[in-house]
Order: C-alpha cells, then structure tokens, then sequence
C-alpha cells in the first residue's frame, strides 16, 4: 500500500515538474517527459545484438582457453 502511495504521488509531482519545465524552456529544446523524471518508472533495457563472429569468438574463448 505504501509502495502503491509513493507511485501515486511520484507521478503527480513528475506531471507538475514536467509541465513547469516545459513552460520555461527555451526554443529548440525537445520538451521533457513526465516519465523521465519518475523514479518509479522502469526504463527499458537496451538489448545488446552480436554478430555471429563476434558470438563465435566469445564462445571460443570461454570454452577452449587454447584455441585461436
């Protein structure tokens, strides 16, 4: 209930901050999001894509100390 709480009033105190912000920001700046200044929201994960090579080297080098 308190964790609920806290998400409730973290997201009204980021709409007021947002919206404050955006108010006096100057030309050209990209307006803020609420979202960004909510410690409560996850941010995604950024996924990491190996190339085959690379995926075939890591495996190498963990499983055959040896090779080349």
């Amino acid at each position: 209930m308190v964790q609920g709480r806290g998400e409730f009033e973290w997201s009204m105190t980021a709409h007021i901050l947002a919206q404050q912000i955006n108010m006096n920001r100057k030309k050209g700046m990209k307006a803020v999001s609420p979202d960004s200044l909510n410690p409560f929201v996850r941010k995604p994960k950024r996924k990491v894509v190996l190339s085959v090579k690379d995926s075939m080297d890591i495996l190498k080098k963990t499983f055959c100390p040896g090779a080349k």
